[in-house]
């Protein structure tokens, strides 16, 4: 009986499952990470208002962080993963554009986008820590490890790039 509202209170959500089958629908087989984050956006805004944490209109905006009391199904868990999908694209982005300009402010707009997932997906990581299975929690550690490593490869910070993929 002590395990069954533990249970229920789990959520299990197969975040990398889900990242590889958009990854690969909406752009970023054919290396189009401006249509991936426009997509993200987009699902973003969805997955927002059907689970009524819509962040406003459009002319007023409200910021409504998912916070792990919130989190009471798989679409909460869905929100932080675009988040920080989101964030990514954009930097995959920014790199494809540096590698044809090579105007430093890319590079510079890069690592902040990067920063910027590397917190989505430490944030995504300890709410899911705190309310979902094992394997989700285990998962979400390792997709904000492979942000982190990411991040550490483009300040060529090689160490500890490799310290965060092993």
């Amino acid at each position: 009986m002590d395990q069954s509202p533990l249970k229920s209170k789990s959520v299990e959500f197969d975040i990398f499952g889900y990242i590889h089958k958009t990854r690969q629908t909406y752009g970023i087989r054919a290396q189009d990470y401006m249509r991936y984050r426009r997509y993200c956006a987009h699902h973003l805004r969805n997955v927002r208002k059907a689970t009524r944490l819509s962040q406003g209109s459009s002319t007023s905006y409200k910021p409504i962080v998912v916070t792990a009391e919130m989190v009471s199904e798989a679409r909460h868990i869905e929100i932080l993963v675009l988040q920080t999908e989101r964030a990514w694209a954009f930097a995959m982005d920014l790199r494809e554009l540096h590698s044809r300009t090579e105007e430093p402010r890319q590079h510079y707009h890069l690592v902040r986008r990067l920063k910027a997932a590397c917190k989505a997906g430490r944030y995504l990581a300890d709410v899911a820590h705190a309310v979902c299975d094992l394997q989700t929690a285990l998962a979400a550690s390792a997709y904000w490890l492979q942000m982190q490593s990411q991040l550490r490869f483009e300040l060529e910070e090689w160490e500890a790039a490799m310290d965060s993929v092993v």
